[in-house]
């Protein structure tokens, strides 16, 4: 049932390949307007494809065989309902676009066709993902951008689409702890500023425990556990414990 209030709504969500081999399994779950909530497990647990799903990006050979996503409809002139950011940012960094060529392409496909406006909408856009002022972004290259800097982008451009809901997976992966913090807090500073509904996918405790407000953990497949992040700390559970880090 879909909760009063929900911005997204994931109903007995069950998605299988075309050989009919179910990759998750009956997940239902609640994300209200202008959260943060996370979806916790181990590699293989199922976290992504529910992204995916929810994003409706599920790759070639796999579908939802039964239940359904439900996102609270959403007025926002040209904006997308939904947008994810994936765990490789490189996949969706041109390597022979500069980063402003980039961003235009964006900001033109979300329907501004006024080159001054979309230039305006660039300064702001790596302003506000703080991109270095050091650094020429007509010039500048993905090969050319750090890790954490690569992220940032990757940011800007889901942002300029002016998404009610963002999906990013594993957005700390391979970064090193003070650039991932880095990440948490313009994350955190974007849901607060922007209002806009963070949804992250992650098997990283410390993106859980600094930045989330409610978790579901999946486990094999299967919704294991849901709750609040600030209620973590009460939990008896030893794969709860393992999975958060928390002995």
């Amino acid at each position: 049932m879909k909760v009063a209030g929900a911005k997204l709504s994931v109903e007995a969500l069950t998605v299988k390949t075309n050989d009919n081999c179910t990759l998750v399994n009956n997940i239902t779950f609640n994300v209200l307007a202008e959260s943060r909530f996370c979806i916790v497990g181990e590699s293989g647990a199922g976290k992504t494809i529910v992204g995916r799903a929810i994003a409706g990006l599920l790759p070639r050979g796999v579908r939802v065989s039964s239940g359904q996503v439900r996102v609270a409809p959403i007025f926002k002139g040209n904006s997308v309902h939904v947008t994810m950011v994936p765990q490789l940012t490189g996949a969706i960094l041109p390597p022979l676009m500069s980063v402003f060529s980039f961003l235009n392409l964006v900001t033109r496909w979300n329907g501004n066709d006024d080159p001054l406006k979309r230039e305006k909408i660039i300064i702001k856009l790596l302003d506000r993902i703080g991109f270095p002022s050091g650094l020429d972004p007509r010039h500048t290259r993905p090969h050319q951008l750090s890790g954490g800097l690569a992220q940032r982008v990757s940011l800007a451009a889901a942002l300029a689409t002016q998404p009610a809901i963002l999906i990013l997976d594993e957005p700390t992966s391979n970064l090193d702890p003070l650039t991932a913090k880095n990440i948490v807090q313009l994350l955190h500073s974007i849901n607060l500023e922007e209002k806009m509904t963070l949804i992250l996918i992650t098997h990283d405790p410390r993106l859980v425990l600094n930045l989330c407000t409610e978790y579901v953990i999946l486990r094999k497949g299967e919704l294991f556990l849901k709750g609040l992040v600030n209620q973590l700390n009460q939990t008896h559970d030893s794969y709860v414990k393992q999975i958060f880090s928390l002995d």
